[in-house]
C-alpha cells in the first residue's frame, strides 16, 4: 500500500476489545503496546481479528512528547511509548524529533523549534511518545 506517512509502525493485533459503537484494538509491538479506537464499522469493515499482522500510521504532528514518566503519566493519553531521542531535525520554524522505541522501530513526530530549544532535548535521551488512541490509523495492508 502506498501511503504517504512517515510513521508507519507494524505489529499484531492482541487482542479487540468491543462495544456497540466503538473498539479498542491493542497492537503489539514487541516490547510496548499501542492502542486505537475504531468505529465498530471499521473494525468490521477491515474484518481486524487478534493475531493478525497490522500497520499503524500516527500522523507526526499527533504526537506529544514528555522527558519525565511523572508528566507522561499526567497526561489524560492511552499510549505512553518510551523511546530514546536518536535525532532531532530542525527546519525554518517546526522540527522532526525522532525517537527508536524498544523494538528499534523509529516515531517522529513535529514540533516548533522553539519548544525543542526550551525542552532542551538532546539525541539519546529517554523520552515518552505520547498518542491519543483516535489518531492511531490502522491498515490490514503492509
Amino acid at each position: 500500500m502506498d501511503i504517504a506517512i512517515q510513521n508507519q509502525i507494524h505489529g499484531v493485533i492482541a487482542n479487540i476489545t468491543e462495544s456497540s459503537i466503538v473498539g479498542i484494538v491493542c497492537i503489539d509491538l514487541k516490547g510496548n503496546s499501542l492502542q486505537s479506537m475504531l468505529s465498530m464499522q471499521s473494525i468490521n469493515q477491515l474484518n481486524l481479528k487478534e493475531n493478525i499482522p497490522i500497520t499503524a500510521y500516527i500522523p507526526p504532528a499527533t504526537i506529544i512528547f514528555s522527558t519525565t514518566v511523572q508528566s507522561a503519566k499526567a497526561v489524560a493519553v492511552t499510549n505512553r511509548l518510551r523511546g530514546k531521542i536518536s535525532a532531532i531535525h530542525q527546519g525554518a520554524l517546526y522540527g522532526l524529533v525522532s525517537i527508536d522505541l524498544i523494538d528499534g522501530t523509529t516515531l517522529t513526530g513535529s514540533m516548533t523549534n522553539a519548544t525543542i530549544r526550551q525542552t532542551n532535548l538532546t539525541i539519546g535521551q529517554e523520552i515518552y511518545a505520547l498518542i491519543k488512541a483516535d489518531d492511531v490509523i490502522l491498515s490490514t495492508c503492509p
